[in-house]
């Protein structure tokens, strides 16, 4: 059978030697080139090589209204990733899909685990992702309670290691003017799911058309809106499912190519020179400790 291969070819191969087929690693042009999840463990040794960013999406999982799924955070999440990912031209690990959720807590089909088993998880794998080599690394969730849980998580682990992690919610890869002029409609997770069906190849209609529209997103009682306003904080629970997602009648499932044209155009636009700030803002962060203006020295001589 080898010969008969080496006949057809015009080319010997040494017997029993398998033939390697080198990838060139991540590029710009598509998703299965930024996906970690699709590559192997020489393709990313040779990316570390040359490269040590990456982006970690995070998600969760719970009620987004009566008609998207609940897997929508990580869903448009680990798009934005895939999308940033391609422009920077870096690696996307796996996204992280259970996270506290908040306030869709008891709702069904939401899995709701507690802030402080979040934060210790997604701390340990940001500090997994740092030691298998991705020292830029850029946890990306959008998510409302990701906000204290990823200021915890950065925080403790620059404290703790000396490493810096990026945060970035990046809302404005949605942003209203675009949307109104390419869509007709702003931002929600109803389009952000159809746009993220298609950038992870998924299934198409995962959000469905509805025929009637839901009062706007809001909270739950006027007694919350006074505290908030009084700059208080306070546990809470979405008493409509609608509070979480509105129901839109006008957004359409055929919308989700619309969606991830704005979405690429935004992330070119706001986005795009986030890699070159990380590395400078590591290089200022590392010159100040060198010589540290902290210094008891120093500081006793002012």
């Amino acid at each position: 059978m080898a010969n008969k291969a080496a006949r057809n070819t015009g080319r010997a191969r040494p017997a029993g030697k398998a033939v390697r087929r080198r990838s060139a690693g991540p590029t710009r042009g598509g998703v299965e080139t930024v996906r970690m999840e699709f590559l192997t463990s020489p393709q990313v040794a040779r990316y570390l090589k040359k490269n040590d960013l990456a982006i970690l999406p995070v998600g969760c999982f719970e009620m987004h209204g009566p008609h998207v799924p609940l897997g929508c955070d990580t869903l448009h999440a680990h798009a934005m990733a895939v999308i940033l990912g391609e422009l920077w031209g870096c690696l996307v690990l796996p996204p992280i899909m259970y996270s506290y959720p908040g306030a869709s807590g008891p709702w069904p089909g939401t899995m709701s685990p507690r802030p402080t088993a979040t934060i210790a998880y997604v701390k340990e794998m940001c500090l997994a992702a740092i030691a298998a080599g991705f020292k830029r690394l850029v946890v990306l969730a959008t998510h409302g309670p990701m906000s204290f849980v990823m200021q915890t998580v950065i925080r403790e682990i620059h404290q703790e290691t000396g490493q810096i992690i990026l945060h970035i919610a990046p809302m404005n890869m949605m942003p209203k003017d675009l949307m109104e002029k390419r869509l007709g409609y702003g931002r929600g997770e109803d389009i952000l799911v159809l746009a993220a069906a298609k950038v992870l190849g998924l299934p198409e209609g995962l959000v469905p058309k509805m025929d009637w529209d839901s009062p706007d997103r809001c909270f739950p009682f006027a007694s919350m809106s006074g505290l908030r306003r009084a700059e208080c904080q306070m546990p809470w629970t979405f008493s409509e499912p609608w509070q979480h997602q509105p129901v839109r009648s006008k957004v359409q499932p055929a919308d989700g190519d619309k969606a991830v044209e704005v979405m690429r155009e935004a992330a070119r636009r706001n986005y795009a020179d986030v890699p070159r700030l990380f590395s400078q803002y590591q290089r200022d962060m590392a010159k100040m400790e060198k010589n540290p203006p902290w210094d008891m020295d120093k500081v006793a001589k002012m």
